[in-house]
């Protein structure tokens, strides 16, 4: 028997009335079954938390929300107090919510609550039985149709009087709406590996060979605009003018090739989708391949070619319209493909075009949508389960996009890595030239060029197919289970997506974000500005550790990861215990050759971005008592004795002299100055960032303060002004403390600085149960370990990012290393 799993979570987007939940229910079959798919609609409210409230606020806070709330649940913890608003997502109700709330991570919040996607469901008999009549619905005609319709919504009704199945008799339209999830059973389990490997999968790859240049998609665009213009222009003389411009358009469209004169902006000749080629695996027990070709001439006579049988189409949004059919049909759970980001939204962009009918291929009604966009990292929001070979292999071989290096995460180069011979006859720039000859050239060339095209496409989705079953989907599985409130799509995609984990931490303790709006922004910007940091501090490490780099050819060397997450994994489990029974769970190999160790060196590059979230707050903690250094180094002996650089009896020394309030208001406007400073940094030229680098801050705020003028926009020129008032105030505060209790300005900074660090180490060792001074010690033994190892095995002839480049002693071999990874000998 096969069974339930709850595989999306989504919000509805309405303006005008109450939104509801949006969940889908997909059967995993056994060998001779059917999948389903059944989406419904669920009215349940959000839960909104605030961020930290003072108890002076509090008050003030709960009148203005208790009339909007449904329900309102307060958490206390010490001086500081959390509000939870229920209310139905009404968009005009949220907008009256104060600033406080956390508004916009509804399904977020709804899944850290413990509502976890792909989990395993089990129904009742009720509801299993009306699970099996909406499955049968959409087949049904006319009376029989409007019967069933009926039928259902009494079957809805015995089990809540609320629930309810909307037909419209014209449209065909249904809706499942529930009003609550009485006799659907979450179970805490998830797709394992072995599912995994029976799922229905479809294997995409798509080709618009008539693919244009930049500035000839301007050219089309424009040309398209002066024709709408045209339709609509009464003047004769403005038409003339139209008309001329279209004409030079048009002219700069036209290519002479030995085909003949090909007019790009013509339908023929625009950049269709051309070549879909598939394979479908586990349809009832077996893979089918299929090829869906755009064949506007009619004059593809094959039925197959490499062993996919072709469907030929007329027209684009034919092809669009029997793919669609196919993956509805078929119902796959899995997608696989190589930057599939791309080949889905092309799709769907191509079926909106066309009017070829929604893309909804796996939700009813709901079409696929890119979640994240950053330049070419792409990744969609999940219907299906996507797993992009691209990505994957990013994930799990990070060292794949060196370039200088001489690899790629192109297809031809990810294979050549896994050892599956293949080589693209054809290159992406010649595709359109193939393409030409297909439609313009005589019957000859259109089938020559026909066959090239549905050798190149079938080849590449082979070579799709063989690179994913070179990934161990286990460790996805493991990961999975440790983190449920994540997509399977998420963890292929990746590794940043594990940042999740001290955001579930936090919100589990706290029932809030810990990162919220601003505070998001900021956090993510310290992440960045860490990760740049980092890489020189790693190569410092190294000169620190006396690792000594004589620059040679590669030649007989070998390629080794460095595993700086590694070498502090016990501080990594300390501040995540879940992940060290995954950590166990690998074999130890004799070797230490990533391509035998795959599961457990993708584990790792997981874990590199939980040690960039420990190692960022632990570099601001370190930064901070060096800078405190920095001051105490200035100040005279005889003056250091005498204050103690202690912050008490300098807070003595205030009380007595009645300014203990200015000492503190100081302190927090130097604080508030410095997120000032931080947020300014990144939009000043880049002489002034030259200037202000490696100054100690107090330095570089000065100097920052001097300037004034820097020629920003009208936005940052108002942080700009926000910097100068509140730095203005902190110096008027501090030379009037300097003055009135008579003690150096430089033990004044080192000492804002001390009590900086002693905060943010308080906060870091409670947040990662971890201590700084055990951090700092776990990194220095194991930089003076690697160097013993090295030293004992060769000499290093070059460094790159986490790579060294190892040449053995007398040509020797080398198996197995506990302090790094062998990638390849040279």
């Amino acid at each position: 028997m096969g069974f339930w799993i709850n595989n999306f979570i989504g919000l509805e987007g309405k303006s005008k009335r109450a939104n509801r939940f949006i969940l889908n229910f997909y059967y995993f079959p056994s060998a001779e079954e059917e999948p389903k798919s059944i989406k419904v609609f669920l009215k349940q409210n959000v839960k909104i938390p605030s961020c930290f409230l003072k108890y002076e606020n509090l008050e003030k806070i709960i009148k203005r929300v208790e009339k909007l709330a449904t329900k309102l649940r307060k958490y206390v913890f010490n001086d500081y107090y959390v509000l939870e608003v229920e209310l139905p997502y009404e968009k005009n109700n949220i907008k009256e919510l104060p600033d406080v709330f956390q508004k916009g991570s509804y399904v977020k919040i709804f899944k850290y609550r413990g509502f976890y996607p792909e989990r395993k469901v089990s129904l009742d008999a009720k509801v299993k039985k009306i699970f099996e009549e909406i499955s049968k619905f959409e087949k049904k005609e006319g009376e029989n149709k409007e019967n069933s319709a009926r039928e259902i919504d009494f079957l809805l009704k015995q089990i809540n009087k609320e629930n309810k199945f909307y037909f419209n008799v014209e449209t065909k339209n249904y809706e499942v709406e529930l009003n609550s999830l009485d006799g659907i059973f979450f179970e805490e389990k998830f797709l394992t590996e072995k599912d995994f490997s029976l799922a229905r999968k479809l294997y995409l790859d798509l080709e618009k060979p008539l693919w244009k240049k930049e500035e000839e998609k301007e050219l089309i665009k424009k040309r398209k605009e002066l024709l709408r213009k045209l339709s609509k222009e009464k003047n004769a003389e403005n038409t003339k003018s139209i008309k001329r411009e279209i004409e030079e358009i048009e002219k700069k469209l036209t290519i002479n090739t030995k085909f003949g004169t090909i007019k790009l902006y013509e339908d023929l000749f625009d950049a269709k989708i051309s070549f879909v080629s598939t394979i479908w695996e586990n349809i009832n027990g077996r893979t089918i391949k299929e090829l869906y070709v755009w064949d506007p001439l009619s004059d593809i006579n094959e039925e197959y070619v490499n062993g996919f049988f072709i469907k030929k189409f007329k027209t684009e949004k034919e092809l669009i319209e029997a793919l669609t059919t196919s993956i509805k049909n078929r119902k796959p759970l899995v997608c696989i493909g190589h930057n599939e980001a791309y080949d889905i939204t092309q799709l769907r962009f191509a079926s909106e075009e066309t009017r070829a009918g929604k893309f909804d291929i796996a939700v009813k009604d709901i079409v696929p949508r890119r979640d994240f966009v950053r330049d070419f990292l792409q990744r969609l929001r999940e219907d299906l389960i996507y797993i992009d070979t691209l990505w994957l292999n990013r994930i799990f071989f990070p060292f794949l996009s060196f370039r200088s290096l001489k690899r790629s995460l192109k297809l031809e180069d990810v294979a050549k890595f896994h050892g599956i011979p293949f080589e693209k006859k054809i290159k992406h720039e010649e595709l359109r030239d193939y393409e030409i000859k297909r439609l313009a050239g005589n019957e000859t060339e259109r089938k020559e060029a026909f066959r090239e095209l549905a050798d190149y496409t079938t080849k590449d989705i082979e070579i799709i197919y063989e690179i994913s079953k070179k990934i161990p989907f286990s460790l996805l599985v493991k990961l999975k289970n440790v983190m449920p409130y994540l997509t399977f799509t998420e963890l292929a995609f990746s590794t940043s997506c594990i940042k999740k984990y001290f955001e579930k931490k936090h919100f589990d303790l706290f029932h809030n974000l810990e990162y919220y709006g601003k505070k998001q922004k900021k956090r993510e910007e310290k992440l960045q500005l860490f990760k740049r940091v980092f890489k020189r501090k790693k190569k410092e490490l190294l000169e620190w550790a006396g690792i000594q780099v004589e620059k040679e050819n590669y030649d007989g060397a070998y390629e080794i990861y460095i595993p700086f997450e590694e070498f502090i994994l016990d501080c990594i489990f300390r501040a995540c215990p879940e992940f060290e029974k995954i950590y166990k769970s690998f074999e130890n190999k004799e070797t230490n050759k990533v391509k035998e160790n795959i599961e457990k060196f993708g584990f790792l590059q997981y874990m590199k971005v939980l040690a960039q979230q420990i190692l960022t707050d632990y570099y601001w903690v370190r930064k901070c008592e060096k800078e405190a250094k920095k001051f105490l180094g200035k100040i005279p002996l005889f003056a250091l004795q005498q204050e103690n650089s202690n912050l008490s009896i300098l807070e003595k020394k205030a009380r007595k002299n009645g300014l203990e309030r200015e000492l503190r208001n100081s302190f927090s406007t130097l604080d508030y100055s410095l997120e000032c400073f931080y947020d300014l940094y990144n939009f000043l030229d880049a002489k002034t960032k030259k200037e202000l680098k490696n100054k100690p801050e107090i330095e570089a705020l000065f100097m920052l303060y001097r300037k004034k003028e820097l020629g920003l926009k009208e936005k940052k020129e108002k942080l700009l002004r926000t910097f100068v008032g509140s730095f203005k105030k902190f110096l008027e505060t501090s030379e009037m403390l300097v003055e009135k209790m008579k003690i150096p300005k430089e033990i004044f900074y080192a000492l804002y600085y001390q009590e900086k660090s002693k905060k943010e180490k308080k906060r870091f060792e409670k947040k990662y149960n971890l201590k700084v001074e055990e951090l700092t010690r776990k990194i220095a033994i194991s930089y003076k370990n690697l160097k013993r190892e090295l030293e004992f095995l060769g000499k290093v002839v070059g460094v790159r990012g986490d790579l060294l480049f190892l040449k053995p002693y007398d040509g020797k071999e080398i198996e197995k290393s506990k302090f790094f990874y062998i990638i390849r000998k040279f």
